[in-house]
């Protein structure tokens, strides 16, 4: 052969190996998720694994660019989507409706409904559902939850999380664990024995774990038995890693961390809301002070990956962009809060009877909105309209007389919008509110708005 053609031959095999490289195992959507999380972690820094355990802002985690990796976006639950940006979504009923339908199928389909909106939305992670157990009446969180019985709520989480995870979204199991006040919920150190612990506390966390492997758990406020939630190695390693298998990633509640190297080394995985307090240059500076060590960082950083490979941001390849159209499910809504109401007697007055001349309306939820609780549930939604003017308009032929009744406020109410105008024509309900930087409001005021809400919360 001559020297030539033994070169043009040498080429002709070598070239396509040289330009068909494969592609990272970490970016095949083809290989199993184990493999992608190990090839992924081989290839972060040490510098990027720290940065994947704190957010990047109040909802979104921090990229890899250098590895293609962009934020994966999280958002409140479960009533709905509450979206970051304030835009409308669908309201659903709340936890304790969808319990009294005792139908985690109904769950199940409410969740994939809510996932479904999460991807409207623009994010990845569902930061729902509630499991925890409705302990006492006046806690804040009642309407958000399920039950004050473990199986119930287990089986209802169960059902919200199968529908969530089903349509790719992932959940944030919370608020784990016992936190079941709103006096002190920041701060309050819930002293339970093991056996309470494991009848009544534990149990629905522990069923959705074992049996529907939810992307992440959020750790709770408060303290257990003296140690904070998000630094307690018993029950974020020991329990719920070791012990139910565990596989996702930790987060705090929003500002629940307190602290740098006992929070990682506890098995706290991500530091909520970003930027961070504790971890980022802190926990850097823990691990190189050897308060914490590089295997405890793969294993905090591995599950983050996990949830990388997971949300398919890897495939898209940007951050998930909201649609420009709202999704609104009203029909799945409303089947979900016809099986939750309970009926205890109807002797023929139900459905009403469009002959009826008048009609007597009383009580005084009649006349406002309720239909979810506030915090971080609630929800915008697209229109509302309070039981009156609903009657008002399916019997238009009906005189219907309206009288507040009893007062069922805990406090003194505010005043009510509607009786005021900003501008005395009464084409806008309100007054306008002015700020001033000065005691005596001279000067150019900072702000002007009209003000529906006169309720202020002052820091002290």
């Amino acid at each position: 052969m001559r020297l030539g053609a033994a070169i043009a031959l040498t080429l002709a095999t070598t070239a396509p190996a040289e330009s068909q490289e494969a592609a990272p195992v970490y970016r095949d959507a083809k290989a199993p998720l184990e493999a992608r999380v190990a090839d992924l972690m081989a290839r972060l820094t040490l510098d990027e694994k720290i940065l994947l355990l704190a957010g990047e802002s109040s909802m979104a985690l921090n990229p890899i660019p250098r590895l293609g990796i962009p934020a994966v976006k999280m958002t409140d639950g479960p009533t709905g989507v509450r979206s970051p940006d304030g835009k409308p979504a669908t309201v659903f009923p709340v936890g304790v409706a969808l319990a009294a339908s005792w139908n985690p199928d109904l769950a199940a389909t409410v969740g994939a409904a809510v996932a479904r909106e999460t991807k409207a939305h623009g994010a990845d992670v569902l930061l729902a559902p509630t499991v925890n157990i409705v302990r006492t009446p006046r806690w804040g969180r009642n309407f958000e939850t399920y039950s004050e019985d473990p199986w119930l709520s287990g089986r209802m989480g169960l059902g919200y999380v199968r529908g969530v995870q089903g349509e790719g979204i992932g959940v944030s199991l919370k608020h784990f664990a016992v936190n079941n006040q709103e006096s002190y919920r920041f701060v309050v150190d819930s002293i339970v024995d093991q056996r309470t612990l494991r009848e009544i506390y534990l149990p629905a966390f522990e069923m959705v774990v074992r049996e529907a492997d939810p992307w992440s758990v959020m750790a709770s406020y408060n303290k257990i038995n003296g140690t904070y939630a998000a630094e307690n190695r018993w029950l974020l390693t020991d329990l719920l890693k070791k012990e139910w298998g565990y596989k996702g990633f930790v987060v705090s509640d929003w500002g629940a961390t307190h602290t740098t190297a006992e929070a990682v080394n506890a098995g706290m995985d991500l530091e909520m809301p970003g930027p961070p307090k504790h971890f980022g240059d802190k926990l850097k500076a823990a691990v190189a002070a050897g308060q914490v060590t590089q295997a405890q960082i793969d294993d905090n950083a591995s599950r983050m990956v996990r949830l990388i490979v997971r949300s398919g941001v890897i495939e898209r390849g940007a951050s998930r962009e909201a649609s420009a159209t709202p999704l609104r499910q009203a029909a799945i809504a409303r089947k979900a809060a016809e099986e939750a109401m309970v009926l205890l007697k109807n002797e023929g007055v139900l459905p009403f009877d469009r002959s009826i001349r008048t009609l007597a309306v009383i009580g005084p939820n009649a006349d406002v909105v309720r239909m979810q609780g506030g915090g971080s549930s609630n929800v915008v939604p697209f229109e509302t309209q309070t039981p009156l003017d609903a009657l008002r308009a399916a019997l238009p032929g009906v005189r219907i007389t309206y009288e507040k009744g009893v007062d069922n406020e805990e406090t003194p109410p505010a005043a009510d919008a509607k009786l005021f105008s900003p501008d005395g024509k009464r084409g806008e309900t309100g007054l306008t509110g002015s700020y001033f930087m000065t005691a005596d409001a001279s000067g150019e005021p900072t702000k002007t708005e009209r003000v529906t809400r006169f309720v202020r919360w002052i820091a002290a």
